[in-house]
């Protein structure tokens, strides 16, 4: 929208300008903390756990551009991937409300190899190698609308993005803010338990994350239930090593190139950086179903 230069005025309904004096001190008190209206927006629909809403916005001159201006714009941007790359032929696949439409395989994996092995990449240098760049934009745009991918935005302070992802995950949300993108992110169960993890501890470091939700389970007398079985002790915490380990490989990137976490601060051994929150981001059932 400031792209546009359209400026956000308000919501359009009463009932959700009113959601904002609802909010508990401790939220308000971090939205204060974000200087950018249109991030602390952000913050507040993933908080309010809102997938849709109506705002009112002043008249920008987007329709006015030119289209060497539009490209000049798009060229500008850079890219990232908004959830793990899906590699099979159905991924190519995509309904939106004008038709059905079907992307060309090599074209994807390009695009989809570039992201997951260089984190955030700008449009010239995610294109390179392609042959048309009317097939690349009209991949992106097609990825971007599937949420597949999304764009990157420069940020100086991500802290109180994941205070606030803190203070979600302790209330047993799965909905985070990635600030980066400006846009939200569900987790799964363990990968939610792992991101809470290496928020309280400050570490990234496996072992220690590992630890921390086997103690937790340990703590709430929980067990996973996997292929039938119900694994507790050892049984579970080898589990929870091969969970931490996907949970590295296809999470961890993103929420890094997302903003979500800030790998360079945070420590190998677990140094706080973050104040802590005790809750734990499970229900209190006696065991937890593992989908894979």
């Amino acid at each position: 929208m400031n792209t546009a230069k359209l400026e956000f005025m308000g919501a359009a309904s009463l009932t959700a300008s009113h959601a904002r004096t609802l909010l508990p001190n401790k939220v308000k008190a971090l939205l204060k903390e974000v200087g950018d209206r249109n991030t602390q927006e952000l913050f507040l629909d993933v908080y309010l756990n809102s997938s849709f809403r109506s705002d009112i916005y002043t008249r920008g001159v987007n329709g006015y551009l030119d289209e060497k201006t539009k490209l000049r714009r798009f060229e500008n941007t850079r890219w990232m991937l908004a959830k793990p790359a899906q590699l099979d032929d159905a991924a190519l696949e995509f309904t939106l409300s004008t038709g059905k439409y079907t992307l060309k395989k090599a074209v994807y994996m390009h695009l989809i190899e570039r992201l997951a092995e260089n984190g955030v990449v700008g449009f010239r240098d995610l294109i390179n190698g392609l042959s048309s760049q009317e097939d690349a934009i009209r991949a992106l745009m097609l990825m971007y609308n599937a949420h597949m991918i999304a764009p990157h935005y420069a940020s100086t302070d991500t802290q109180p993005a994941r205070r606030l992802n803190q203070v979600l995950l302790a209330q047993q949300g799965y909905q985070i803010a990635l600030p980066y993108t400006r846009s939200q992110m569900r987790l799964k169960l363990f990968d939610a338990q792992f991101y809470y993890a290496a928020l309280v501890s400050g570490t990234t470091d496996a072992k220690q994350l590992v630890s921390f939700v086997y103690e937790q389970f340990q703590r709430d007398n929980m067990a996973i239930t996997h292929e039938g079985k119900t694994l507790r002790g050892d049984a579970m915490q080898a589990h929870l090593v091969k969970l931490e380990a996907k949970w590295r490989e296809n999470i961890l990137p993103i929420l890094s190139c997302g903003g979500a976490l800030d790998l360079a601060l945070f420590s190998r051994s677990g140094s706080q950086v973050l104040p802590t929150e005790q809750s734990s981001t499970v229900s209190a059932s006696q065991e937890v179903e593992l989908a894979l």
